[in-house]
């Protein structure tokens, strides 16, 4: 059944594959390997059978699963350019930032083998990812009095929150036709806004 399985993932035939896992209600095969070292949701992922690696997830297999060489799913489908496969996983949670045993992550992988939608893309999936980090970051450096000192005032705490908040809401709205520029641009804008406040807690 492993050797059907691996052959599914690679020809992407969905229905033979919604076959097998009705069939076998434990699905040893999730995690099994083929011989090259791969499991079935890196096949698809590979191949760039969508369809495969949706099906896969939902049935238990891990997003954020790694070879033991470090690469993740974004890794196989952005080395061999399925940017379709490479949207879906960002949108569902992926790590990005993961890097393989040469260093690289995605986007640099990506870069390596000349897929510059997938470059392009994960760019801006990786600033995109970066401004959230930032504006969350603040907020919780915000509400939290042992991480503040209490040495920032109301009028801190307001300002920062609003400018925090607007940056989520920003990237809410405008993610899918923001330049990397402009992107760059707000990750810099709310250091910038934040300047003054954050400084205020390396002051010993």
């Amino acid at each position: 059944m492993f050797d059907e399985f691996f052959n599914v993932c690679v020809s992407g035939d969905y229905e033979k594959l919604v076959e097998l896992l009705e069939v076998d209600v434990e699905k040893p095969f999730l995690k099994a390997k083929s011989e090259d070292g791969k499991t079935g949701l890196e096949l698809a992922s590979s191949f760039g059978h969508l369809n495969i690696v949706q099906e896969l997830l939902k049935t238990g297999a891990q997003i954020n699963s790694v070879s033991d060489r470090g690469y993740s799913l974004i890794h196989w489908a952005a080395c061999w350019g399925h940017l379709h496969v490479v949207k879906y996983l960002v949108d569902a949670g992926a790590h990005i930032s993961c890097k393989n045993i040469h260093n690289e992550t995605a986007k640099q992988i990506a870069e390596r083998y000349k897929r510059n939608d997938c470059v392009i893309y994960l760019e801006k999936a990786e600033l995109l990812f970066e401004l959230k980090r930032l504006a969350t970051s603040y907020k919780e450096v915000i509400a939290d009095p042992e991480k503040n000192m209490g040495k920032l005032t109301k009028e801190d705490k307001i300002h920062g929150n609003r400018y925090c908040d607007e940056k989520i809401y920003w990237i809410e709205n405008n993610r899918d036709m923001a330049s990397a520029q402009q992107i760059s641009d707000k990750i810099n804008e709310l250091k910038e806004q934040l300047r003054d406040s954050m400084s205020k807690l390396d002051d010993s």
